[in-house]
């Protein structure tokens, strides 16, 4: 029996909505940031503790937009993404990247521990499989890439999922987690001696120097002398021509209560359409988040055909109790694959 739950993200279904002040006048603060998902909660959170003033403005509500429809785990492992790199662009670079997002595991599981946040953080083993033999040298090469970059990481050939893969390469000290209760944990320490959080506030342009000011949709300014841009897609190009080096794709994902017990590790496969799959604790049992049917955007089917395929698909593996969620994701990609980080332009100051 399926209720109005189903038709947004089980991450927000599980935490109450925010209502943080919308921006009614003029500011000036030593940092702002424009987007309030876990990039921008975070970075205000570091800031402030540095002894800064900080605000950030989110156009909607906090943690609901991508950090609100995510898979929610924490992982290094990104498709086959250190092979391709190191031929692309170099061990040095395959190797920045690979640091960055261990030392993101590690940042996170430390914060959550100093704060006490209570957001279901567990460290589990992340795997990309395969069962089609076009993949398995893929495989192979991404398992001694990544060896190569000192990741905790080993090729396997089998897995706790239910049914057989030709291979996998599994990453060891990963983890999932509660994305919202995390954000929000955050988010509840930034408010307060000159710092701000802004709910329904939209930028709408920022004009740059020295001080620079964000202005917003409804003709108020936040003056700044650094501005983060944190969005789900760059407000602002500021000359960078982000429109013509970045691409929408987007994904589905379900939970669902089953009958058997679903298996300890996130996983995604390399076969097109995709599929991702964790579990999670809810209401004192293990409910499984499945996803995939990854598409560019505007290039895919009627979206109920897309959540049907995954629904037929996850029968053909587990017993299905009861559908509790269902939502997409909209995530950018660069055409590199590699994060865009840093000055929005070399001439930005």
């Amino acid at each position: 029996m399926k209720n109005d739950r189903d038709t947004i993200p089980y991450w927000l279904g599980t935490t109450e909505d925010t209502d943080y002040p919308t921006l009614m006048e003029d500011i000036e603060v030593d940092a702002a940031i424009v987007g309030g998902g876990l990039s921008g909660i975070t970075t205000a959170y570091l800031l402030k503790n540095e002894g800064l003033k900080v605000a950030v403005i989110e156009a909607d509500r906090i943690a609901k937009a991508t950090t609100g429809h995510t898979t929610a785990k924490i992982t290094s492992q990104h498709d086959l993404i250190y092979d391709k790199t190191i031929k692309r662009f170099g061990k040095e670079m395959a190797q920045q990247y690979a640091d960055a997002n261990q030392n993101a595991i590690r940042f996170m599981e430390d914060t959550i521990n100093s704060n006490n946040i209570e957001c279901h953080f567990e460290v589990q083993s992340a795997y990309v499989f395969t069962q089609d033999k076009n993949y398995v040298e893929k495989i192979e090469n991404e398992a001694k890439a990544a060896k190569s970059l000192g990741i905790p990481s080993e090729l396997v050939l089998t897995t706790p999922l239910p049914f057989p893969v030709l291979t996998a390469i599994k990453f060891d000290g990963q983890a999932q987690f509660h994305p919202r209760k995390y954000v929000l944990a955050l988010a509840k320490q930034i408010p307060g001696n000159g710092s701000h959080i802004f709910e329904g506030t939209r930028a709408a342009d920022i004009e740059e120097g020295k001080i620079c000011v964000i202005k917003t949709v409804d003709g108020k300014r936040i003056k700044a002398p650094y501005v983060i841009i944190a969005s789900h897609y760059p407000f602002y190009d500021g000359k960078g021509m982000y429109f013509t080096r970045m691409y929408p794709e987007r994904s589905y994902l379900l939970a669902f209560r089953i009958e058997e017990s679903p298996p300890e590790g996130m996983f995604i496969n390399l076969e097109t359409p995709g599929m991702t799959l964790r579990n999670h604790p809810h209401e004192g049992e293990r409910i499984l988040i499945f996803g995939g049917e990854s598409h560019k955007t505007a290039h895919g089917e009627k979206t109920t055909t897309h959540y049907d395929n995954l629904r037929n698909l996850v029968k053909q593996i587990y017993t299905v109790k009861e559908e509790l969620y269902h939502w997409s994701a909209q995530d950018y990609h660069t055409l590199d694959d590699i994060p865009y980080v840093g000055k929005l332009t070399s001439e930005t100051p």
